[in-house]
């Protein structure tokens, strides 16, 4: 599918349309070049790629990357809403690019919190935002212990929370900076660090379950498309993710010289350096969860990851064939049929009168395309309601050839 951004409309007035047949843009001298022109060969260069695409990558496929890591060892901290202004997504570690001595270098953001009574540290691995008022979602942090004290494993209800923050060299151990106590903010002149909240209804700590994607390449709205190394918290108070799926979304956005100003010309020594250039159309893929019934329902969202009790039932971490696969797939089922690879154990578990059918890892071809079932999946069972009785039917039995 091709973006949603309509170009067609000042200042870029891309009117290119496919029915026209206009496969070249074929200037002339002595005519004055078009932005239009300009904008118009791309995208009908683009259309041939996207043409292209659509016919080997499904919509959302990973291309090349992207693999996934489950983050089934985190935990959460929540935070009371604190002072006007915190927002805890702040403080989640990351790479950044800062300049030291006069030149950018890539450092790992590493931020921990030091609990004041209980004296545990734990690194903070993601962050979400929520409000006192609201429970179950308060500000939470998604952390990694790593120590332990002689009488607690976690953090207390209450607890004054201080957040430090690390430079590292990229992939080293090598601190750039001695440790900054950040005490939510370098300038909002609060000391008193982050009051942990029990919340109401529900603990105030306990396990998580997250996931991280490596950088990669995706198909997605007829482009290739890079993304970034992303976390992302998938079951917010619990460590068994159960109905969801996870995939990317494309955000689209215009960028101009004075949202970054390395869109301004870079031509040294000549008269129009440092003057605006043209803007930019920025994909950015998001990797997002939602509930598996309505990732269904949305016709523009691929799950590469659906989870189920816990366990991840389908993982689609390598290309999916649009056209091509169809075509393989109809070849494999022409010359082997249907047929199993390794089986499906099944059983029943009958639990508060409910019967459900627990079918087992397995792989198998059905009409030419692989069905693998790569944890145990569940599926409600009807129970029987009624019953009717037929009087005088004749039953045949075929028991063959003796």
């Amino acid at each position: 599918m091709p973006i949603n951004k309509n170009l067609n409309q000042a200042p870029y007035f891309d009117d290119y349309d496919i029915e026209k047949q206009f496969y070249k843009v074929m200037f002339k001298p002595g005519f004055a070049v078009q932005a239009r022109e300009l904008t118009q060969l791309q995208t009908m260069l683009q259309n041939q790629v996207e043409q292209f695409g659509d016919n080997i990558f499904k919509e959302g496929s990973i291309v090349k990357g992207c693999n996934f890591t489950d983050l089934d060892d985190l935990e959460f901290v929540k935070i009371n809403d604190g002072p006007a202004g915190f927002n805890p997504l702040s403080y989640i570690t990351r790479t950044v690019t800062d300049n030291i001595l006069g030149q950018d270098v890539e450092l790992d953001y590493v931020y921990e919190l030091v609990g004041g009574s209980t004296g545990l540290r734990a690194t903070i691995i993601q962050a979400s935002t929520g409000f006192q008022t609201r429970p179950p979602d308060l500000h939470t942090f998604y952390i990694n212990y790593l120590n332990t004290g002689a009488a607690a494993t976690q953090f207390q209800a209450g607890e004054q929370l201080t957040v430090n923050l690390y430079k590292f060299k990229v992939g080293t151990t090598t601190e750039v900076l001695s440790s900054v106590s950040d005490v939510l903010a370098t300038d909002d002149g609060y000391a008193t660090g982050i009051s942990v909240s029990a919340g109401i209804s529900t603990p105030h700590v306990g396990r998580s379950f997250g996931i991280e994607a490596s950088p990669g390449i995706v198909f997605q709205k007829g482009h290739f498309i890079f993304a970034s190394a992303q976390r992302l918290i998938v079951e917010k108070y619990s460590n068994s993710p159960d109905a969801k799926s996870v995939g990317y979304t494309v955000t689209e956005t215009l960028i101009n010289s004075l949202q970054d100003t390395s869109l301004f010309d870079n031509a040294n020594g000549s008269k129009n350096e440092n003057a605006p250039g043209a803007d930019r159309l920025k994909l950015i893929p998001t990797l997002t969860v939602l509930a598996t019934t309505a990732a269904k329902a949305d016709s523009n969202f691929f799950t590469l990851v659906r989870y189920q009790n816990g366990n991840a039932i389908q993982v689609r971490n390598v290309s999916q064939y649009n056209v091509l696969g169809e075509e393989l797939a109809r070849r494999t089922y022409e010359e082997s049929g249907n047929y199993i690879l390794e089986k499906f154990p099944l059983q029943t578990d009958d639990r508060d009168g409910v019967v459900k059918l627990l079918v087992g890892t397995g792989t198998a071809y059905v009409k030419g395309y692989r069905v693998e079932n790569s944890a145990e999946r569940s599926f409600t069972i009807d129970q029987v309601a009624t019953t009717e009785n037929i009087q005088n039917q004749s039953v045949s039995h075929n028991y063959g050839n003796w």
